[in-house]
């Protein structure tokens, strides 16, 4: 498959490859465009593959992290460039994968539940106001992924995206992501 989809899109020698490799290696811009490009069908293979477990946009975002460590540290006499890209980005989003597997044994919702500030407000008005918090809590639990869920509720609470990003054991750039996708799910139309 990973074959097809690179020849398919554009012909190319494997010298021209490494060549390509090495000035992206060397900060061309360019040649890396131009790979990311001949490559972008397989990144969206192998986070096809996964879709079932974490956002898509998310995995083909890690995906093109794995591709982008596979030229910086492709060496062409330990092989050819598409395997080694290959398995550069199918580690790279599996790693995710088991992150985004493992954040529903991390979130508990009853550690939420309780973080919720309560005003100055009597015991009937604490206990209803905490109902329908919790009422609001469960509907958006229903609607957004767990790391969407977690991290908006760890940004109510004022955490920051670093923050949020150690407790979920993922990156900034994933917490913001999934912040803003969570917002455009919740935000009136």
């Amino acid at each position: 498959m990973w074959g097809e989809c690179v020849n398919k899109k554009n012909s190319f020698s494997i010298s021209n490859e490494h060549s390509l490799v090495q000035q992206a290696k060397n900060g061309s811009e360019k040649a890396f465009a131009i790979l990311a490009d001949r490559y972008s069908p397989l990144i969206k293979h192998a986070s096809s593959q996964w879709a079932n477990c974490a956002e898509k946009e998310d995995l083909q975002q890690e995906g093109l992290l794995g591709f982008l460590s596979a030229i910086r540290s492709f060496n062409p006499k330990q092989g050819a460039f598409p395997a080694f890209a290959k398995t550069c980005v199918e580690r790279r989003i599996l790693t995710v994968v088991r992150k985004y597997k493992d954040i529903p044994e991390i979130i508990s919702t009853d550690d939420i539940h309780e973080d919720i500030p309560g005003m100055e407000i009597g015991p009937d008005e604490i206990a209803a106001n905490k109902e329908e918090a919790q009422t609001i809590l469960q509907k958006l639990e229903e609607q957004l992924t767990p790391i969407e869920f977690r991290s908006l509720v760890d940004h109510c609470k004022g955490l920051t995206y670093k923050e949020i990003a150690e407790k979920l054991h993922t990156t900034p750039k994933a917490v913001d992501s999934a912040i803003q996708r969570a917002r455009k799910k919740i935000s009136p139309s």
